[in-house]
């Protein structure tokens, strides 16, 4: 090899490498990020001033805790959780505290999209946000 190619060799390796760190960190299974998006969708479903808005803010959430083959799952709205995992009910250790958590917060998310009545919508929106905030306070620290 020529004395400039092996000048650009380090350069080539520390590109190699920082390629190779974000392909990990974008495919690395990340549930606090998960179970952060979807308290922050449940927040601003619980702002909503009415039920269209709130139920598109659920979609959001339910989209977080579950994986794209899910039921559930819609994929004609925001996937803002794409990317960082496989939904944090899949992602979660099962039976853990946080997954009991992501459990409720998920069964109260589907209540909450299938009802019309404002109130119930917003009441629940409230304790899908506290369910999930109590869930990443109950994952174990990094």
């Amino acid at each position: 090899m020529s004395k400039d190619r092996l000048s650009l060799l380090p350069t080539l390796v520390v590109f190699g490498l920082a390629a190779a760190l974000s392909c990990a960190r974008a495919t690395a299974i990340r549930p606090r990020a998960e179970i952060r998006i979807a308290a922050f969708h449940a927040a601003l479903a619980y702002g909503m001033p009415n039920v269209g808005g709130a139920h598109l803010h659920l979609h959001h959430v339910i989209n977080c805790l579950v994986a794209p083959s899910n039921p559930h799952f819609d994929p004609h709205v925001l996937e803002p959780c794409r990317g960082l995992g496989h939904g944090a009910l899949n992602d979660v250790a099962a039976r853990s505290p946080a997954h009991i958590l992501i459990i409720r917060a998920f069964a109260l998310a589907l209540r909450a999209e299938a009802s019309r009545n404002f109130t119930t919508v917003h009441t629940l929106a409230g304790r899908i946000h506290t369910d999930l905030l109590r869930a990443l306070a109950a994952l174990p620290k990094p």
